[in-house]
C-alpha cells in the first residue's frame, strides 16, 4: 500500500502532464478526422458525386487542425508558468517535509529574479500570458 504523501506526488505530477497527454490525443483525433474527411471527397470525387455528409463532430475536429499556431501557443503559456508551476508543486512536497520541494521553490524564485534582472518582467509577463490564455478560452466557449 502506498503512503499518502507518494499519492499526492503521483496526483501532481499527473494533473501536470495529462494538458499535455492531451495536447497530442487531440492533435490525433483531428488527424484521424481530415483523414476520414480526405477519403471522403476522394471516394466522392471517384464516384462523381457533388456533395458529402460530415458529421459536425468530425467537421469541429478538421476545422481546429485550420487553427495552426494553438500548440504554439499552449507551449508559451506553459514555458511562462513553468516557475511558478515549481513553486506551487515545490510548496506542497516542502509542506510534506520532502526536501526536493523546498529546493524546486528556492531554484524558481531564483530563476525568476535572475530572469528580472535580465530585463525580462516576469510579474508582467505572467499577467498578460494569463490574460490572452483566458481571453481566447471565452472567445472559444462563445463561437
Amino acid at each position: 500500500m502506498s503512503s499518502p504523501v507518494s499519492e499526492i506526488v503521483k496526483a501532481m505530477v499527473g494533473g501536470a502532464i495529462q494538458p499535455i497527454a492531451n495536447i497530442f490525443v487531440k492533435k490525433e483525433e483531428r488527424r484521424q478526422a481530415k483523414d476520414a474527411i480526405n477519403g471522403q471527397v476522394q471516394l466522392a470525387k471517384q464516384q462523381g458525386q457533388q456533395e458529402i455528409s460530415i458529421r459536425a463532430s468530425d467537421w469541429e475536429i478538421a476545422s481546429k487542425g485550420q487553427e495552426s499556431g494553438t500548440w504554439k501557443d499552449e507551449y508559451v503559456t506553459l514555458s511562462i508558468f513553468l516557475p511558478l508551476n515549481f513553486i506551487v508543486f515545490g510548496s506542497v512536497m516542502g509542506a510534506f517535509g520532502i526536501e526536493s520541494g523546498t529546493a524546486a521553490v528556492k531554484g524558481s524564485l531564483e530563476a525568476i529574479q535572475t530572469l528580472t534582472s535580465m530585463g525580462i518582467p516576469m510579474g508582467p509577463l505572467m499577467t498578460l500570458t494569463a490574460g490572452a490564455a483566458l481571453s481566447v478560452k471565452i472567445v472559444n466557449g462563445l463561437r
